[in-house]
C-alpha cells in the first residue's frame, strides 16, 4: 500500500525545507505501507503539478501528520507561545483531504492532523488547553484514555502526549464519532467516521510509549 503524508514546512527566511520524522516510515512499514511526503504549496497551479499529487489515484489513502498548529486567532495565542501555523501546509492539507474524500481514499489524522481534520469538517479547537492552570499537562508524558468503542472495548489504554491544544465534546465535528477520551479532562483523544473511512488520534502512534496496544488495535482494524 502507498499513502501520501503531509509535511512540516521549515523556513530560514530564504528557503523552505519539508520535514518528516523518520519514525512515521518505521511505524507504517509494519503495515506494509510506503509513505510519500508531499511538499507544501500556496496555490493550486503549483500543487497540481507535483508528481505525487498527479498520481494520487494510485495511492490508498492520506495521512495528515503531527506537529505544527492549525490556524489560531492571534488573541487566543497563550502568553509566551508562538503559533506554528503555515498557510502553505494548511492549503495543501485542505486539498489532500478534499481529494481523498472525492476518491474514497482512507484518511488518517495524527495529533495536528486530528485537529486539522476536525476543523475541516466544521469542528473547532480549544487552543493551549494544557497551558492553563486548571487543565495543565506537560508534553512528553503518558496518560490514560478510556474507550467504549466496539473495536477497543470498554477499557483504559496508555497513550503519549505531545499537544497543548485539545478538542472538547462541544467542539467536535458533528459528523465524527468519539472513540476514546482523556480520563483526566474528558477531552477527545480519538474519533472516526466509518462512512468516510476517517480515523484520527491525538497521540503519536509512531513515537515511544509504554504499550502500543491501542494503536495496534485501531490500525489492525482500520487498515
Amino acid at each position: 500500500m502507498k499513502y501520501l503524508i503531509s509535511t512540516v514546512g521549515l523556513s530560514d527566511n530564504e528557503n523552505i525545507s519539508y520535514s518528516l520524522d523518520s519514525a512515521y516510515s518505521i511505524f507504517f512499514n509494519k503495515y506494509n505501507i510506503d509513505i510519500l511526503p508531499v511538499r507544501n504549496f500556496s496555490n493550486l497551479h503549483d500543487l497540481e503539478k507535483d508528481e505525487y499529487i498527479k498520481s494520487m489515484d494510485d495511492y490508498d489513502g492520506i495521512i495528515i501528520s503531527g506537529s505544527g498548529d492549525i490556524k489560531i486567532p492571534s488573541n487566543q495565542i497563550y502568553p509566551g507561545k508562538k503559533s506554528k501555523y503555515s498557510f502553505e501546509r494548511d492549503f495543501t492539507e485542505n486539498y489532500l483531504i478534499k481529494r481523498a474524500i472525492d476518491k474514497s481514499k482512507k484518511i488518517i489524522g495524527i495529533c495536528h492532523g486530528m485537529q486539522k481534520i476536525n476543523e475541516f469538517f466544521g469542528g473547532q479547537l480549544s487552543p493551549y488547553y494544557h497551558c492553563h492552570t486548571a487543565t495543565y499537562s506537560d508534553q512528553g508524558i503518558e496518560h490514560l484514555v478510556v474507550s467504549s468503542d466496539s473495536v477497543l472495548g470498554n477499557k483504559e489504554y496508555i497513550v503519549n502526549q505531545y499537544h497543548d491544544h485539545c478538542i472538547t465534546h462541544n467542539n467536535l465535528s458533528s459528523i465524527m464519532d468519539v472513540v476514546a477520551v482523556d480520563v483526566r479532562f474528558n477531552t477527545i483523544e480519538c474519533f472516526k467516521n466509518n462512512e468516510l473511512n476517517i480515523m484520527c488520534m491525538q497521540w503519536h502512534p509512531e513515537r515511544r510509549v509504554s504499550t502500543s496496544e491501542i494503536s495496534t488495535k485501531l490500525f489492525d482494524n482500520f487498515l
